[in-house]
């Protein structure tokens, strides 16, 4: 069982967390919503944007964050 977390900080420091989960998903559909997820991710403007993807026993298999907070771009 999989689940793919979506955790957005605002400037304010406000956060919210949003759960992508279907008891069906074997690895690999998971996967694919969990780079669907960073598509968005990559290109968003919220301040610090992450996409983490686990399962139901807590190991994690993917995360990335995109901290844009005082960080000049590339």
């Amino acid at each position: 069982m999989y689940f793919v977390f979506e955790i957005q900080k605002q400037d304010n420091g406000s956060c919210t967390c949003l759960v992508y989960h279907e008891d069906s998903w074997d690895y690999f559909q998971a996967e694919s919503v969990y780079f669907g997820k960073l598509q968005y991710a990559a290109i968003s403007t919220i301040p610090v944007h992450t996409v983490m993807l686990c399962d139901a026993e807590g190991s994690v298999y993917g995360t990335k964050t995109y901290d844009r907070q005082g960080k000049a771009e590339e």
